[in-house]
């Protein structure tokens, strides 16, 4: 009888122990995510089918304007007009060729033109190096200095100017030499703008 005591006792205490309540809350859960998801499968499905309706009325209304106008007397006036547009397609491709044809051509003036500067900045320097070995003072070094740093003093006009070139920003500043200008205000100047 122990044997049979110990056995039940063990099955009560199993019993007692074993909790299936989250397991039920789970199945619940899972229960309501599907029956949300069902409705909502069925909302897209319903406004999938409404759209869908909609889109075939409006296929047929466009076949049935189709139909109507391939059967009015406006078909040669649309047979026109489609052969005006065909031929404004064609003016259009022709003119975008021309312009390819004049872009290619400028670029290649541009890379021309490019090189004779190259050219001709080594003939400068050539000419600046060989002045230097001839006539070795301190004005030829100052400008041989300036010109490195980007600055051109032209005297060619009634007034001498200041060219200023940013080889970082690529862009060209011209500083007038006046009078009242001090040298501070000068050489801040040309400072803030190399």
């Amino acid at each position: 009888m122990s044997d049979l005591q110990e056995t039940v006792s063990l099955i009560r205490s199993t019993i007692e122990n074993f909790q299936i309540e989250p397991d039920v809350q789970t199945i619940n859960q899972i229960n309501e995510n599907l029956s949300l998801l069902s409705s909502k499968r069925k909302l897209k499905l319903d406004h999938q089918l409404d759209l869908l309706s909609r889109i075939s009325k409006q296929r047929d209304e466009l076949k049935e304007f189709n139909k109507q106008l391939l059967e009015t007397e406006d078909r040669q006036q649309t047979l026109k007009s489609i052969e005006e547009l065909e031929h404004e397609k064609f003016k259009l491709a022709k003119s975008i060729t021309d312009l390819e044809m004049n872009m290619n051509h400028l670029q290649n003036s541009i890379s021309s033109l490019t090189q004779n500067l190259n050219e001709l900045e080594e003939q400068e320097k050539a000419v600046i190096s060989n002045d230097l070995q001839e006539n070795y003072d301190s004005t030829v070094l100052r400008l041989k200095l300036f010109k490195s740093m980007g600055l051109m003093i032209d005297t060619s006009k009634d007034k001498d100017q200041i060219i200023i070139y940013n080889k970082d920003k690529g862009v060209s500043d011209i500083l007038p030499v006046e009078e009242n200008y001090s040298d501070f205000f000068v050489s801040n100047y040309v400072w803030d703008n190399l």
